[in-house]
């Protein structure tokens, strides 16, 4: 699949590019392999109730187009359509519900942001 398969119009180009550019390095590719693996559970009756669809799409995105890295509410916000609120709910409920598989996320996750915060730390406390 290449972006000139015309599957996808320059504006959802641009917008998925936008959405996810800063969260892995080929966000069209990412956001076609999250899409073709819900598709795949849908078609193959795999997918949960209708009342889960948002749930299950965004535990795809974030299991094949993120690489296990959760987007924070503001991301699957936009990307879902939905207020921050409701993605907030989501990203909570995704990540209880299948915690060991992001179990890897969520540890490299806590140690950027101890990085960013000791950083952050050093450098007020330089330029005193």
């Amino acid at each position: 699949m290449t972006v000139d398969d015309k599957l996808l119009t320059a504006d959802q180009q641009a917008q998925i590019k936008e959405y996810l550019g800063g969260l892995c390095a080929k966000p069209l590719e990412a956001f076609c392999a999250a899409a073709i693996a819900e598709f795949a559970d849908a078609v193959l009756n795999r997918r949960s109730e209708p009342a889960t669809v948002t749930q299950q799409r965004l535990y795809c995105i974030v299991k094949h187009a993120l690489n296990g890295k959760v987007p924070s509410e503001a991301v699957v916000s936009r990307l879902m359509g939905v207020t921050e609120r409701r993605a907030l709910g989501m990203i909570q409920t995704v990540t209880n519900r299948y915690r060991s598989e992001f179990e890897k996320g969520f540890v490299e996750a806590a140690k950027t942001a101890f990085v960013s915060k000791e950083t952050v730390k050093e450098r007020d406390s330089v330029s005193v």
